[in-house]
């Protein structure tokens, strides 16, 4: 078991209105798609939620990949060992998010 002092605080954002799952795992009041995505997210992020922080609205939030709504998002905290690995389906929705940003210059 890590100690603590072992342990590294991480964050990531989704929709506000997720909290009350995340944080305390209350599933009151999210619709049934919502449910589908905050459990997937869960799954996906792979560390529990100890607190999290008002971030405001965002469209491409962390969960854009399995929710692709903009939302009034919070800042999700948890903690990991040092030897955590960030999903892979983090990096392949940073691509997707990039990819719809780029500015093609010709």
């Amino acid at each position: 078991m890590n100690k603590p002092s072992e342990l590294t605080s991480i964050a990531v954002v989704a929709p506000s209105n997720w909290a009350s799952y995340l944080v305390n795992g209350d599933l009151s009041g999210l619709e049934r798609d919502e449910i589908k995505a905050v459990g997937a997210f869960e799954k996906d992020i792979g560390f529990s939620v100890t607190h999290c922080e008002e971030h405001g609205f965002c469209h491409d939030h962390d969960a854009y990949h399995l929710y692709p709504y903009g939302a009034d998002c919070e800042l999700y905290f948890g903690l990991v060992p040092p030897d955590f690995v960030a999903p892979v389906s983090w990096f392949l929705q940073a691509d997707n998010a990039n990819s719809n940003h780029d500015v093609d210059a010709d």
